[in-house]
């Protein structure tokens, strides 16, 4: 990353990406230079759409991992894995306390926070100080290509629902591109189940797949960055997925004899495939059954089972992936693993860069296993709770390490919003603090998860999961609030096409089909 000297305002260290970072901003949001012009910002993921396009062309020298992101769409929000730069948005945070950027934040049609940026009169003039050529390959990104390099006909960035990409189009040229986005790249991997030992109440051992770590080691991936960088590296990593869901007695009771609890052999194969011919010969099922063993059960509180996943993947991906799932009468979910080894690293030295990656083939096919363990009245729940697109719901993690490094004196230390900072906040979100434990053990708390790095880290996940067990919960609290706001916004239509009946008698069939879907939402969510 090269450095910017020579007229840029304070004492800080610019580099040429917070230039480049502040042009692409200006390009498409900049605040009034004279009296009667308007305002223009640029939302927050036009601007992480454009941020990805400029690292993936080599214009932007960041990193990315993939994020699940809300995406709002004509009234309606999906989550969406994106791949997000942790980089990025560190620059402009230095750029905003800096004063050369400015922001404003607001609601969407459905509640959801949203932001915008702006370059401010500061960041204008500081861009005059810049060589013109310093910003060439970066108009080659957000202008339409043409043979004389005119630069006139700047993108625009939509979302497309249908296909769940976002393009970069003109509408002046009809110029369309996909943006790659939304194309999570995949890693080999090997893990092992795990279920923390005080959610035990039996004897029967996981399977330890330790000795099939090599496996991964000749398996391929799809990363498009072949120089990622490695700022941390951790070691001996158990990954904790939590997760509330509507339990009870009878649901457990019924999950545990239909997983076979009560059989002498405790385990098989299992699909949310519903048999609609169960009295026919010939059963056809699409690949991807979960084969499930059940370790420990109580009829009415729990059941401990391990779960082998055999979903399908690319040519040459090997994914050799073993959940522990703990389930509660209170609706707890908890899915564990422990980290053998991703592509060439074995479990004491895991990449960061590449646990990311592993994390979200962990939280997408978490959220099938259950859905296959489920009942169907649980699986339309889900479904109504996250607007038809469950597989993509959102799980609080706890990340435990025996090790790190590089290793520091104090937690404080990695808290240098640079490379250390970033690169563990891919994993946890925006960092909220870390704490200096006792034995050289250090807690980092973010916004999606928590990471507890030390020699015992793996004794205290009695402390930490039912932590994350809260968290999950106010996840599906926020669900079910963004839920019920989505039905009070049908109700409302509902009333709006109520007042124009005299002169529109068609929108008694559409009040119809409103109050209809709200009543059937509101009796799902009576859970």
């Amino acid at each position: 990353k090269g450095m910017i000297e020579g007229g840029l305002s304070s004492d800080f260290a610019w580099t040429t990406e917070h230039v480049l970072l502040c042009h692409l901003i200006s390009l498409y949001g900049k605040c009034a230079t004279r009296a009667g012009e308007d305002e223009k910002w640029i939302r927050s993921m036009a601007l992480g759409v454009l941020t990805y396009e400029c690292i993936s062309s080599g214009v932007l020298d960041f990193d990315y991992a993939p994020v699940l992101t809300d995406v709002s769409y004509k009234g309606s929000t999906r989550k969406i894995w994106l791949n997000t730069s942790q980089e990025a948005q560190t620059a402009i945070d230095e750029l905003r306390i800096h004063g050369m950027v400015r922001v404003v934040r607001m609601y969407t049609v459905d509640y959801k926070p949203m932001t915008a940026y702006q370059v401010s009169l500061q960041g204008l003039k500081m861009m005059k100080n810049v060589p013109k050529a310093l910003f060439d390959e970066l108009k080659a990104v957000v202008y339409v290509p043409d043979k004389d390099n005119t630069y006139t006909d700047m993108v625009q960035i939509s979302w497309e629902d249908e296909k769940e990409l976002f393009a970069l189009r003109s509408a002046k040229s009809g110029y369309l591109r996909y943006s790659t986005i939304t194309e999570i790249e995949d890693v080999s991997y090997v893990c092992s189940p795990y279920i923390p030992h005080f959610l035990r109440r039996g004897q029967e051992p996981t399977t330890n797949n330790r000795g099939r770590a090599e496996e991964a080691f000749a398996g391929m991936t799809n990363i498009r960055d072949g120089d990622l960088m490695e700022a941390v590296v951790l070691g001996d990593v158990r990954l904790i997925l939590a997760e509330w869901v509507p339990f009870g007695e009878n649901s457990i009771s019924a999950m545990s004899i239909n997983l076979g609890a009560l059989d002498r052999c405790r385990s098989g194969m299992f699909t949310a495939m519903v048999d609609k011919e169960p009295s026919a010969t010939i059963l056809n099922v699409p690949p991807g059954l979960t084969h499930v063993r059940v370790l420990d059960y109580d009829l009415l509180h729990h059941v401990n089972v391990e779960a082998e996943i055999n979903y399908p993947e690319d040519d040459g991906i090997v994914q050799v992936e073993f959940f522990g799932i703990h389930v509660s009468t209170r609706g707890n979910v908890v899915f564990g693993l422990a980290v053998d080894s991703i592509m060439t690293r074995d479990k004491d030295a895991v990449s960061i860069d590449l646990l990311t990656r592993m994390a979200v083939d962990v939280v997408q096919d978490s959220s099938t296993i259950l859905e296959d363990l489920m009942s169907q009245h649980q699986r339309e729940l889900i479904d109504a709770l996250h607007q038809g697109h469950a597989n993509k719901r959102r799980k609080f993690a706890v990340y435990l390490a025996a090790n790190i490094d590089p290793f520091f004196a104090t937690s404080s230390q990695y808290l240098d919003r640079g490379d250390h900072e970033n690169e563990i906040a891919q994993i946890i979100g925006q960092m909220r603090f870390a704490k200096d434990l006792s034995g050289n053990h250090f807690l980092f708390m973010g916004t999606i998860g928590v990471l507890l790095v030390g020699a015992r880290a793996h004794q205290y996940d009695a402390f930490l999961v039912p932590y994350a067990n809260l968290q999950a919960m106010m996840v599906s609290a926020d669900t079910v609030f963004a839920r019920f706001n989505h039905i009070f916004e049908m109700l409302d239509a509902a009333m709006d096409l109520v007042q124009h009946t005299d002169t529109t008698p068609f929108n008694v069939e559409q009040v119809q089909y409103l109050m209809s879907r709200s009543a059937q939402e509101i009796n799902l969510l009576a859970l």
